[in-house]
């Protein structure tokens, strides 16, 4: 029997033979825009197709021979829906492949394909291959077609048109290609169940000759080099070594097939067949591999990449479900696939996929009670399920569309989903509206829409100054949006208001009345990527009045003197308090209050002290998501080490990522082979790198004048020890004084090590942010501002670390000046709780978190301490109580603490039988705690004399408090004796 290993090993050795370099396989979520998942073997080779390469390594390759892990279950390549209704379909797979960079082309491609075959014994006799047709923009593939005659009889070669022509995405390379047709039956001639997707008859080797690059018009462009790109699924080609009709029939699913039957309540054993529960062995099978695969890189969410692993997620817990296995079950079947596919699965993310398992089995049990009464009442009309009862499951109750959908079909039902689709599109335009933030309350999603007409605000002055002279274009007042001029070029063919813009605002003072400006540049930063917005000023100034240069630069501690030089200098004849700037597409809006009139000149500056803190903090943010991937990897590599037998000594903990390099060898079995797996993993640098950018993905951030915000993905909380390194690192790196760059790059040419956003798409062109440190290249993708050196930073403390939602955690920290006061706060509250006085404990949460921490231990200690002196008082006073023979006692106490006191003494009254009053005065106020008849009664008779009294008891028992007055006297109270 043929093990998947046996062929891995068969490939790789056949074509290291014929020169090819062996690449490791790339990760599932490729750095490439254009795509949901690495669907192909060429993906990571996409930029040497494209000659925009700049890997020196990948720019010398000539031939390449690869296994990739590949994921078809969203976007163009999508086989989701097929899994589990036929033997051959799967989301997750591996495609064994070889490449030729502009070095061999057709014809020694189709030669290596055919000896190798032939290498594994493959009956020729049973291959059909095919060839592309052609249209009448591409001549058809006769070189092909003559190249496959060497081998095969031309009845056998077939001529299909767009099954022949590759493509990667809706871009990207292409090219026609030859395909490799297997009949599993043999001894028969069926050229007609070829491309039908026939069981018997099975594509197995697709060969693509790469000449072509799909543009985003559609038109094809010829590439400068042609190359080879060629995909074998390793799951089919093991059927056939193995003489089985199904790819489910082998040691890749086998082994998940046996756990289903061990957790079964019949202990159910597949047989392969079409039945129900065949199919949801094999859905079950397929998604517990693509869960194993997915979830190192991607976390399930509502959208993207997310998305489809969490419909991948919930499709597995449906056929659960149905197959009446239990919660809990799934985490058992992604562990053993786990191991099939070499993946190790933290305790992390096995939580992620328990609480995915959890929170949808509740969901999928209301979701099917409802859809079933729903389909019920849907008989009558025509068993259609409107779009309406498709959103109410999908908005209420979570229930995908898509299952939906499956469920009607299987009761011969249709489903509306063009209604369900209209419905969402609403949905989503309603969110996306409300969730732009708008200060004004003004600005509607028809004015919205006319800013797309707009002439695109010139921004780029952001990063280089902080006084700017401009124009005024637009200003947004009364929920309208009104050009400045009447001449003012309006490209929209929904026009606005042509009012002069003067003749609206014309008042000397609008008081309370926010308006937004649009001025053809600016040098404030508007709200994005977490970063609240600058706010400053606009002086409006007479025309041609300005004597100052077009863009100032001014040091922010001298910002203030600048300024009140530049309003005793220049006179200006009104001026607008900027609180917000918001980015509407390319159109960037200024909210804030007018005082005075408006003018088409406008010299704007921002809050420079503000600017510097914010500055301050998102360079912290940037340091502190570095580190914090850079301690959890490290501390989750520590954990599998230890739990494969490394040494303390090779299992210590270190920021140091490549001392991997002298992992010592011990050949013990399995655990020694997975321990060299594990070495080789961590020698290499870019998966150490992926693995960087799959830990603690970050779930938003917020950096603002006073503090920065950053949650981030984990199921567990930080210890300590992990949230002292990472303050630690961040300091030192500020300690080191390093220089922050700054540069605009395309986005093709950003390296694995550069930490970014999941699920963002960038644009062609980002701005990248680099610290060379010791600890190494502390990157990431960023529009945001930051400084110039890490010593602007000054201080980085941690102030909270904690769960924001399920699997999301939030860490508040502070830099600069701020954490230095905290800093000293912290020093003066610790030197207070050591000496055991009392502190307003408001103030803690203000504190660093270590030291908070500790003055909270302190604080715990001295309420022991006191508690116990307290509990000592007590006990003697209720001795005094109990040795006296008064009927009536009034008894007075005097100590700290004294309403708890009172009332405990109190107890004492009762405990002995007695009846009385035991008080205590301080003061300001007095407390009493009466044990007798009518204890109200007497409680209010006892205070009459106070002020703001507050009584509250019943019966036998009352406890009172008031502020003390010159007329309260205890010898008043005389009566009160029984």
């Amino acid at each position: 029997m043929w093990t998947s290993q046996d062929l891995r090993r068969s490939f790789i050795s056949f074509f290291k033979s014929h020169n090819h370099t062996h690449i490791p396989s790339s990760p599932i979520v490729p750095n490439d825009t254009s795509l949901l998942f690495t669907n192909s073997g060429m993906v990571q080779f996409k930029k040497i197709f494209l000659s925009t390469e700049t890997n020196t390594f990948f720019n010398s390759l000539k031939r390449a021979c690869s296994i990739q892990r590949c994921l078809r279950a969203g976007g163009k390549h999508n086989d989701l829906e097929d899994v589990g209704k036929d033997t051959y379909h799967h989301t997750y797979f591996e495609m064994l492949g070889n490449w030729s960079f502009n070095d061999y082309f057709k014809e020694k491609a189709i030669d290596l394909a055919y000896q190798y075959l032939v290498s594994l014994n493959i009956e020729m006799k049973n291959i059909y291959v095919t060839y592309y047709q052609g249209t009448d923009k591409i001549p058809t593939d006769h070189e092909t077609k003559t190249l496959w005659l060497k081998y095969l009889p031309p009845e056998r070669i077939l001529p299909f048109e767009k099954e022949n022509f590759w493509e990667m995405g809706d871009t990207g390379p292409c090219g026609p290609c030859t395909e490799i047709h297997y009949d599993r039956i043999g001894n028969r001639f069926v050229p007609e169940l070829v491309n039908k997707d026939d069981p018997t008859v099975i594509e197995i080797w697709n060969i693509v000759f790469i000449e072509f690059e799909r543009q985003n018009d559609n038109s094809l462009i010829i590439l400068k080099n042609k190359s080879i790109d060629t995909g074998m699924g390793m799951e089919r080609v093991l059927s056939i070594l193995n003489n089985t009709f199904s790819n489910y029939m082998t040691d890749l699913f086998l082994p998940l097939f046996s756990v289903i039957t061990e957790f079964s309540p019949i202990n159910y054993i597949y047989k392969d067949s079409d039945c129900l529960e065949d199919v949801g062995c094999r859905v079950l099978a397929d998604h517990g591999r693509t869960i194993s695969v997915c979830i190192k890189e991607i976390r399930p969410s509502n959208e993207g990449r997310g998305y489809v692993l969490r419909r991948v997620i919930r499709r597995a817990i449906r056929y659960m479900k149905k197959m009446e296995l239990k919660e809990g079950f799934l985490c058992e079947l992604v562990r053993v696939a786990s191991k099939i596919t070499g993946v190790s699965i933290s305790e992390e993310e096995m939580g992620v996929i328990m609480g995915e398992e959890v929170l949808f089995s509740r969901s999928l049990d209301k979701g099917l009670g409802v859809l079933e009464k729903v389909m019920e009442s849907s008989k009558n009309k025509g068993g259609v399920i409107s779009g309406s009862d498709i959103f109410l499951l999908y908005d209420t109750y979570g229930f995908p569309s898509d299952l939906t959908e499956i469920i009607c079909k299987e009761n011969n039902m249709v489903c509306d989903l063009k209604g369900f689709n209209d419905l969402f599109k609403e949905q989503r335009e309603i969110t996306r509206v409300r969730s732009k933030k708008c200060l004004t309350g003004r600005i509607s999603t028809g004015v919205i829409e006319q800013l797309g007409g707009v002439i695109p605000t010139d921004d780029s002055f952001k990063y280089r100054c902080n006084g700017l002279r401009g124009s005024v274009l637009f200003t947004i007042e009364n929920g309208l949006l009104i050009p400045y001029k009447k001449s003012q070029e309006y490209d929209n063919e929904n026009s606005c208001k042509e009012t002069p813009c003067n003749q609206v605002l014309s008042k000397e003072t609008i008081n309370n009345n926010l308006i937004g400006l649009i001025s053809d540049k600016t040098p404030f930063f508007s709200e994005s990527g977490g970063q609240v917005s600058d706010i400053g000023k606009f002086y409006f100034m007479q025309k041609n009045s300005m004597k100052i240069d077009e863009c100032v630069y001014a040091d922010f501690r001298f910002l203030k003197k600048f300024f009140k030089e530049f309003e005793d200098t220049h006179k200006h004849i009104g001026e607008l308090k900027i609180i917000d700037v918001q980015k509407y597409g390319s159109v960037v809006v200024h909210f804030g209050y007018l005082k005075g009139k408006l003018s088409e000149d406008v010299f704007m500056v921002y809050d420079g002290c503000r600017r510097e803190c914010i500055r301050k903090n998102h360079s912290g943010t940037h340091l502190l998501n570095y580190f914090l991937r850079r301690v959890l990897f490290e501390e989750e590599r520590n954990n599998l080490k230890e739990e494969i037998g490394f040494s303390k000594e090779e299992g210590k903990d270190s920021i140091d990522l490549k001392e991997g390099n002298n992992f010592n060898e011990k050949k013990d079995g399995k655990k020694a082979d997975k321990k060299e797996q594990i070495c080789g993993e961590i020698r290499n640098e870019e998966k150490i790198l992926n693995n960087l950018n799959t830990i603690a993905f970050q779930m938003g951030s917020e950096v603002s004048e006073e503090k920065l915000r950053f949650d981030f993905s984990s199921l567990k909380n930080l210890t300590l020890e992990n949230l002292k390194k990472v303050e630690f690192f961040v300091n030192s790196v500020i300690n080191e004084e390093l220089k922050v760059e700054k540069n605009t790059v395309k986005i093709e040419n950003v390296g694995l090590e550069t930490i970014r956003m999941k699920e963002e798409d960038y644009p062609g062109l980002v701005r990248k942010i680099e610290v060379k440190s010791k600890y190494g290249l502390i990157s990431e993708l960023c529009g945001g501002t930051h400084v110039d050196n890490t010593k602007e930073i000054g201080k980085f403390r941690i102030l909270s670390e904690g769960s924001v939602s399920f699997s999301v955690r939030r860490i508040i920290a502070v830099t600069g000046e701020s954490a230095l006061e905290r800093e000293r706060k912290a020093t003066k509250v610790l030197n207070l709780v050591r000496e055991g006085k009392s502190v307003d404990t408001s103030i803690l949460k203000e504190l660093p978190l270590f030291e908070r921490l500790e003055i909270e231990n302190f604080i715990k200690e001295n309420e022991k301490i006191k508690l116990e002196e307290r509990k000592k008082i007590v006990n003697f006073h209720i001795k005094n109580i109990q040795e006296s023979n008064e009927e009536f006692i009034i008894y007075e106490v005097k100590c700290e603490d004294l309403e708890k006191s009172v009332i405990l003494i109190a107890a004492g009254l009762v405990k002995n039988k007695k009846s009385g009053v035991v008080w205590g005065k301080n003061e300001k106020e007095i407390f009493c705690s009466f044990r007798c008849e009518n204890a109200v009664e007497k409680t209010e008779i006892f205070l009459k004399e106070c002020l703001n009294v507050k009584v509250g008891g019943k019966g036998r028992i009352a406890n009172g408090k008031a502020l003390l007055t010159d007329n309260w006297n205890l010898k008043k109270f005389s009566e009160l004796k029984i």
